[in-house]
C-alpha cells in the first residue's frame, strides 16, 4: 500500500458533500422564499427577548424547516434564524409586529397558525399552534383563538382571544378571506 498519498475517494468526498450540502441550502432558500424575506427583513444582531431552539416552520409552499430554527419573539417582533450550521443562504431574519397577519390553517391535515408578511404578502410562513401559543404567552399578546378541537383546554380562568372579542379570519384560500394584522391586537 502506499500511504503517502489519500485514495482518490477522500480526496473528492468531502468537497463534494460541501458542494452538494450549499447547493441545496441555496436551492431552497431562493425557491421557499427565505431569500427575499431576508431582503425585506435583514436582523444583523441578537434581539432580546423569549428564545425557542430547535423549531419547526414550512415557508412558501414547501420548503420545510424542521427542527432547525430558533425564534425569538419581543415586544417589537419576530426573529427567525436556521442553526449555525444550516448552510449560508439563510441569513437570520427581523419582522415587525406590524407587518405580520395571521390566520388558522392546515398543512398536511395538521393544524397551523399561517404568518404572512407585509412585504410578500403571497409567502406564508406555517407554524404549529404549539409554538404560537409559546410566542403569545412570551409576548403578552392572543394571535388567535383556543380551538378545543386542536389546542389542549385551558383552565376555566384563562383568558382566551374569544373572551376579548376576536374571531379569527377564515382559511386564507377562502373566498372573502382576510387576514388579521397583528398590529391590531391588544395586550
Amino acid at each position: 500500500m502506499d500511504f503517502e498519498k489519500p485514495p482518490l475517494f477522500f480526496v473528492w468526498f468531502i468537497p463534494t458533500i460541501i458542494a452538494v450540502w450549499t447547493g441545496i441550502g441555496y436551492l431552497v432558500a431562493v425557491a421557499g422564499g427565505w431569500r427575499r424575506l431576508a431582503e425585506a427583513y435583514p436582523s444583523d444582531e441578537e434581539v432580546d427577548g423569549m428564545m425557542w431552539r430547535f423549531q419547526s416552520a414550512m415557508l412558501g409552499f414547501g420548503a420545510n424547516y424542521g427542527g432547525c430554527l430558533t425564534i425569538t419573539a419581543n415586544d417589537d417582533g419576530l426573529r427567525i434564524a436556521t442553526l449555525p450550521f444550516f448552510p449560508p443562504f439563510h441569513p437570520p431574519l427581523f419582522i415587525p409586529w406590524q407587518d405580520i397577519s395571521f390566520s388558522r390553517s392546515r398543512v398536511f391535515f395538521v393544524p397551523q397558525i399561517t404568518l404572512q408578511f407585509a412585504a410578500h404578502p403571497t409567502l406564508p410562513l406555517h407554524i404549529s399552534i404549539r409554538l404560537a401559543k409559546k410566542v403569545q404567552d412570551a409576548i403578552g399578546r392572543r394571535w388567535f383563538e383556543e380551538d378545543q378541537s386542536c389546542c389542549p383546554k385551558l383552565p376555566k380562568n384563562a383568558q382566551t382571544a374569544a373572551s376579548c372579542g376576536f374571531r379569527p379570519p377564515r382559511l386564507p384560500w377562502a373566498i372573502g378571506a382576510t387576514h388579521r394584522p397583528f398590529s391590531s391586537l391588544s395586550h
